[in-house]
């Protein structure tokens, strides 16, 4: 398909449906058959001169693009359209076609490590399809059945032939008939093979199954690489959501004239018998979770895991951070300590934090022994802090509410910035205004609504990045003044260097340095208003190794035409970057508005 443009691919492919004459699956069936020659021999290069009018393979009534756009239609986005085609018809010999183009190892031709991968990986997309139909399932059913290796050691427990295939396809498990295949994927999670356990724990996370958390702690010691066990925190995090929660109190116990005494009675220790069950699981997971710290000496490998005594929050915990942030200062004063060592600290240091409600100065630490100490018998663990429940600024960011205490502001200021903002939704005074002078206004709006207790800053990307300030400082009047000074020297101009701003904007949590790390932001805003310079499925995957605990809150912000105009009164998806735009919102936790 035409890149940066999905939307009308699907939305084309939707009005033409699958082919269902007898003659036009022949005509896929060829095509298909002719195109694997070129792939089995690697000669499938992402573009041929005049290839259309001499060697075109899929008829051109099949294509998934307006014809408008053929005269940017390649060879590769034409294998793109036969896999589609060939996952919508949806049969079993049509799954079997599927599997084996995700079977084939990449071509040894030089030319096919710039095309090969982004077809596999195209592949992969149209297999999570919401609507995949059941010939294709069993077909890769039957082929992750056929390579299933039973593990002699380990009872109950399952590896697979081919890691890599299996990798894919144990997801896409997750996605079909409910709970039907958990007990399959949880026999994965004993294989003892990082990649395997990963796999499997996001099929559990797809199919709903907050139950597996025990599963999954148990193979967390079999995930030895750090990137393994952020992933598998993350998950973690999303079957916790999935969990049973405390039971809350039914409307009908507030009706007190409607139901008897005994009734509501009989809901009160139901309610108080499930929140006891609740909370003996979540001290059994944190069981295991001391005892993985015990076992490592490692920093890198212990730092994934502290998010979680955020998440289960226990007064037993605190004692054991703080005698793991005493054992940190032994190590670091060891020749070649570690360099992971001042993130770890950072990381038990803010736990500590959020555990106790206190506040200790980053870098005192023997200050959290004197806490202890003190307060230790007595000790109340802290509410979990919420945020959102009260604005930081007043006046909030395109309709967004500010709610963090440390703001970062991420401004899109490339060329396409100039462009004129007299779209629908806008009001009379902004009509002929640009988007860039429309984004100062509401930047300098929310700014100004912010109290002087919340800090902010401002990142400008156009080609490269740069930031307004080194970090998150106060929002007092002086700064606010300099910024609205700052903000009349700034210009439109180059293209849309998106992923680099979030690097930027981030780096303090992931990349420290010296000895006092920077203070990271708990909620970002991100404006643009065009495709990024990078991949944006590339950027969805940094974003979430950066925040792969939702450390920072990204809402964002699309400044331009987001739909399709339409002469019917049909909404039409949004375009590409607006897509992206709210998918990387919603992966961060954050919230996503489109203003025309």
């Amino acid at each position: 398909m035409i890149l940066g443009l999905p939307a009308i691919c699907l939305l084309i492919a939707a009005s033409l449906g699958v082919p269902q004459d007898e003659a036009e699956s022949a005509k896929l069936d060829r095509a298909w058959k002719t195109w694997m020659k070129f792939v089995d021999r690697g000669r499938l290069p992402p573009s041929t001169k005049n290839w259309q009018r001499r060697s075109a393979i899929l008829p051109a009534t099949m294509r998934l693009v307006p014809e408008t756009h053929w005269s940017q239609y390649t060879r590769f986005h034409e294998a793109q359209d036969l896999v589609t085609l060939v996952v919508l018809r949806g049969s079993y010999a049509d799954g079997q076609r599927i599997l084996h183009l995700l079977c084939l190892r990449r071509p040894k031709r030089v030319d096919a490590a710039r095309w090969f991968p982004g077809l596999q990986k195209h592949v992969a997309r149209e297999l999570d399809r919401a609507d995949l139909h059941v010939g294709i399932q069993a077909a890769l059913l039957d082929r992750l059945k056929e390579g299933a290796v039973a593990i002699r050691d380990r009872s109950e427990a399952l590896s697979h032939s081919d890691p890599v295939l299996a990798c894919v396809l144990l997801p896409l498990l997750g996605s079909f008939h409910g709970n039907r295949f958990r007990p399959v994927l949880e026999k994965y999670l004993a294989s003892g093979d990082g990649s395997l356990i990963l796999a499997a724990a996001e099929g559990l996370s797809r199919m709903g199954s907050g139950g597996s958390i025990e599963k999954v702690l148990q193979a967390l010691p079999d995930v030895s690489t750090v990137a393994r066990r952020r992933a598998l925190v993350r998950i973690l995090m999303e079957l916790d959501a999935l969990d049973d929660p405390a039971v809350k109190p039914d409307e009908s116990e507030t009706q007190g004239a409607e139901i008897s005494e005994e009734t509501a009675r009989e809901a009160r220790e139901q309610r108080d018998r499930r929140n006891k069950e609740q909370a003996a699981k979540e001290m059994r997971w944190l069981l295991r979770l001391y005892k993985e710290m015990d076992d490592l000496d490692d920093p890198r490998l212990k730092a994934p895991l502290i998010p979680l005594f955020r998440t289960w929050r226990s007064s037993t915990t605190v004692p054991r951070l703080i005698q793991e942030l005493e054992d940190t200062i032994v190590i670091s004063k060891r020749p070649r300590a570690p360099t992971a060592l001042v993130f770890y600290q950072n990381e038990l240091h803010e736990t500590l934090i959020n555990l106790t409600g206190t506040y200790v100065r980053r870098g005192d630490w023997s200050l959290w022994r004197e806490f202890w100490n003190r307060e230790g018998e007595d000790f109340i663990l802290a509410k979990e802090p919420q945020r959102g429940n009260a604005k930081t600024s007043a006046s909030g960011f395109f309709g967004l509410p500010v709610c963090g205490k440390r703001v970062l502001f991420i401004l899109d200021i490339s060329g396409s910035m100039s462009a004129s903002t007299g779209g629908s939704g806008l009001k009379a005074f902004d009509e002929g205004r640009t988007r860039l002078a429309r984004a100062k206004q509401e930047l300098l709006s929310a700014v100004n609504g912010m109290s002087e207790t919340s800090s902010f800053n401002v990142i400008f990307f156009s080609s490269d990045a740069r930031r307004w300030l080194p970090g998150p400082r106060p929002a007092n009047a002086k700064r606010k003044k300099a910024l609205d000074t700052a903000l009349g020297s700034i210009l439109p101009g180059g293209g849309t260097g998106l992923l680099d701003a979030l690097k930027l904007g981030m780096r303090g949590k992931i990349y420290p340095t010296t000895g006092r790390s920077k203070k990271s932001v708990d909620e970002i805003f991100v404006l643009s208003d065009g495709q990024p310079m990078r991949p944006t499925e590339f950027i969805l995957e940094s974003v979430a190794k950066w925040n792969v605990d939702r450390t920072a809150i990204i809402n964002t912000v699309f400044l331009g035409v987001a739909r399709l105009t339409s002469s019917t009164l049909d909404p039409l998806p949004l375009v590409a970057p607006a897509a992206f735009m709210k998918k990387l919102a919603e992966q961060n936790g954050g919230k996503f508005v489109a203003v025309d």
